[in-house]
């Protein structure tokens, strides 16, 4: 298990380097943009957590799926819906940056001024 779960973190290197910074740079400007940083910190907390659950997940979804005794069609179901599951996650993830992005804008009624 430790070998497939250090094999998954190595594959998504680049996305961890880059939310650990992202959830340093939120912590840095949290004083300046405290509303922001708090969004993007949950943002990107949530991201890790959601990383660990469904790499483990992935890990022991075989043996359960064979202790369920399932057919086939039951096993496609269940990969099939979670991986529907793991994108909802990520929706939820891209949501709340998409709203820390446009959190606190002044708006304009006329953007060719």
């Amino acid at each position: 298990m430790a070998y497939f779960i250090f094999m998954t973190l190595v594959r998504r290197a680049p996305v961890i380097l880059v939310a650990l910074i992202g959830i340093v740079i939120a912590i840095v400007r949290g004083k300046r943009h405290p509303g922001v940083s708090i969004i993007t910190f949950l943002a990107l907390t949530i991201y890790f957590l959601r990383l660990i659950f469904f790499t483990v997940l992935f890990y022991k979804l075989p043996d359960i799926v064979r202790g369920l005794r399932l057919t086939a069609v039951q096993i496609s179901w269940t990969y099939t819906a979670t991986y529907i599951f793991q994108d909802s996650g990520f929706v939820f993830i891209l949501l709340l940056l998409v709203v820390a992005a446009f959190r606190g804008r002044a708006g304009s009624n006329n953007i060719y001024k």
